[in-house]
């Protein structure tokens, strides 16, 4: 059966380079070089479309059950009974995947090879994004949505299933000092506050740094993503990554030649114009992003302190990558995996066992869908959670209310907004009541920092430069914005808290989300209206817990 893709919102942007020359110690006022390498490719924070696959549905039947006939391959007997055709699949989450053919299929717009359909929320698409293609097929989408939703009451109706949902389309969501070389120009992780050394929208990880809480191997975070560069100069040899899994099901989304497997390297997402199989509203992506190894190093994927490149949250922690977005984003039903198997909480009967289970989930990640609407995800977060696993999820770049966001909306996950180098609520940020904490994303428009550069979120991209259009020296290291890269810092500062604050992990299993939230919130700081016109949390502020209470901004 003919398969179907996702939408990515990626897009880069080219920044200022920074000037060359020798360099300078973390203390000094002249910002360092990266080693010879500057950071000049800096992602931008694009809103998050509402789409999801076209003929495909994913069930999770009552009680764990599926018939026979679902086992075999074959439709439930609801929908071959009303004619009709299409196979289904087994989730590692214990739900199936249900692929039927699309009476309408062949009236939707198609890559020139046949390749696959998407539809999207009518109404909630920007009408000045509306491709031709899209006007053209206009009614054909709206009835492919309307068969979409009548086999999905069809199928709630029968009674068999705990619930039913679209396939949708999740996207990137875009982010003692160390003597890293460029860690001055990592102005997300400074102190709060506006003297040398300092940052308004710094996070405060140096002042938990000074208090020797450098974080632990024993704390482990599955960064569910883009994959890894593990070659990376920053990441080879650091001791704070290990295993991972690939959980693309379609090999043109994993850009790999397969499926499924058990190796997370990141091939690159980018995705070329006249490619015969590309989804006709997948925009054209000319560079790949290495989005997760973005995110990973953030966390701590990289040697902080090790005399190269950049710093991350984490000096010592380990890392799982797990792949579960490439070209054009990754499938719900994907991503529902990805989140058991990084808690060991999946059938071990697809997919093997995941030897370094999770403390911590990050997800820089989102659909433009209420989590009400993603039961298949709701679930395997609650399923997680209730094994102790704390969650972390980026907000979305939308400017909208992040009620209406996945997984950012789901029970239980810590939703993270985007702030700049001044503290501000982004300009890309989504916000609202369902915010819990705001963190460094960064604003590439800006140079609060007056270092030469736009405010954007300092980490690692990629080794593989000949995938780039810049000179090898340019690509190694970049700038992002986005709340994808405020998410990783709230993982990252909840591996340290659970490293060295013990209380952390005394009671419930299913409570130490919330007891971790309560702690970051105890040293966290107000936002008033003009730092935040909308609602948008309290700000991360890492201080250790013996340092006093934060002062009001």
């Amino acid at each position: 059966m003919k398969s179907t893709l996702a939408i990515a919102a990626l897009a880069l942007l080219l920044a200022c380079s920074p000037p060359s020359g020798e360099k300078n110690g973390p203390g000094e006022a002249a910002p360092a070089p990266f080693d010879g390498v500057a950071p000049v490719l800096a992602q931008a924070a694009t809103p998050t479309p509402t789409y999801f696959l076209a003929g495909q549905v994913v069930a999770l039947p009552r009680q764990g059950r599926v018939t026979a006939q679902e086992s075999g391959g074959g439709l439930p007997a609801e929908l071959a009974a009303t004619g009709f055709s299409g196979e289904t699949r087994l989730l590692a989450s214990g739900a199936v995947l249900i692929e039927y053919e699309s009476r309408v299929s062949e009236a939707l717009p198609q890559s020139d090879n046949g390749g696959p359909n998407l539809l999207y929320e009518p109404g909630a698409v920007d009408p000045a994004a509306v491709t031709s293609d899209m006007q053209t097929h206009t009614e054909a989408m709206r009835q492919a949505v309307a068969e979409l939703d009548a086999v999905i009451a069809d199928l709630r109706r029968s009674g068999r299933y705990e619930h039913v949902s679209r396939n949708w389309v999740f996207t990137p969501a875009q982010a003692g000092a160390p003597n890293d070389p460029s860690y001055p120009r990592q102005w997300h992780y400074f102190s709060n506050g506006d003297g040398a050394n300092q940052a308004p929208g710094g996070a405060g990880f140096a002042d938990y740094w000074a208090a020797g809480r450098t974080g632990s191997r024993s704390v482990v975070v599955a960064v569910i993503d883009t994959g890894l560069e593990a070659g990376h100069p920053d990441i080879d040899g650091s001791g704070n990554v290990t295993g991972g899994y690939d959980f693309i099901s379609d090999p043109w989304i994993g850009n790999d030649g397969d499926g499924r497997d058990n190796n997370p390297a990141d091939p690159g997402d980018n995705v070329a114009p006249n490619d015969p199989g590309k989804p006709v509203f997948c925009p054209p992506q000319p560079e790949a992003s290495f989005h997760g190894t973005h995110v990973a190093g953030t966390v701590g994927a990289g040697g902080t302190n090790n005399g190269v490149g950049v710093a991350g949250v984490n000096w010592q922690v380990t890392v799982v990558p797990i792949r579960a977005l490439g070209r054009c984003g990754g499938a719900l039903s994907d991503i529902a995996d990805s989140i058991l198997w990084a808690a060991n909480a999946h059938d071990p009967a697809r997919a093997p066992v995941n030897p370094q289970p999770a403390d911590v989930i990050n997800m820089s990640l989102g659909a433009g869908a209420a989590c009400s609407a993603n039961p298949l995800l709701a679930d395997a977060i609650r399923r997680v959670i209730a094994r102790g696993v704390v969650v972390v999820a980026a907000a979305g770049n939308s400017r909208q209310d992040t009620a209406g966001f996945t997984p950012a909306s789901c029970p239980g996950v810590i939703a993270v907004a985007a702030n700049d180098a001044r503290g501000h609520l982004a300009p890309y940020s989504n916000y609202g009541a369902r915010v819990d904490i705001i963190a460094p994303g960064g604003d590439l428009g800006r140079d609060d920092t007056q270092d030469g550069n736009g405010d954007g979120v300092l980490s690692t991209r990629t080794s593989r430069c000949g995938t780039l259009s810049e000179p090898d020296r340019l690509c190694r290291y970049g700038y992002f914005q986005g709340t994808s890269m405020a998410s990783p810092h709230v993982a990252g500062a909840v591996a340290l808290l659970l490293a060295h604050e013990p209380a952390l992990n005394e009671g419930a299993l299913e409570g130490r989300g919330a007891r971790v939230l309560a702690r970051l919130r105890a040293t966290a700081l107000p936002r008033n209206a003009t730092q935040c016109p909308r609602p948008c949390g309290v700000m991360l502020n890492m201080r250790p817990p013996d340092a006093g209470a934060p002062s009001a901004p």
